[in-house]
């Protein structure tokens, strides 16, 4: 629409400058928009980075800390009654 505007005023004998002008403000709020739509775009890759980040440190400095080595002979052998498997089960999901 801006550009069928600018090309009948040139055809009425307007200056190129009129026509200029007549542009400029929706030039502006268009640029307007797209400069605040770029820096929301780059607030939110920025804030996902930096969750990234905490997630990985996280990762990295308190649950390793907190795993514990498996005992595979254990963890390996089923129970041979219904006492070693209610037992069994309360060990391993800390029911005591």
């Amino acid at each position: 629409m801006v550009i069928v505007l600018g090309v009948s005023q040139i055809c009425f004998g307007e200056t190129p400058d009129a026509v200029q002008q007549a542009v400029t403000p929706e030039r502006t709020e268009l640029m307007s928009a797209i400069i605040k739509f770029a820096t929301v775009m780059f607030g939110v890759m920025l804030s996902s980075f930096v969750i990234y980040l905490l997630l990985t440190l996280w990762n990295a400095i308190l649950q390793r800390s907190r795993t514990k080595a498996l005992d595979y002979e254990a963890t390996l052998k089923e129970p041979q009654s219904v006492d070693e498997a209610v037992l069994l089960f309360i060990q391993k999901n800390k029911l005591k």
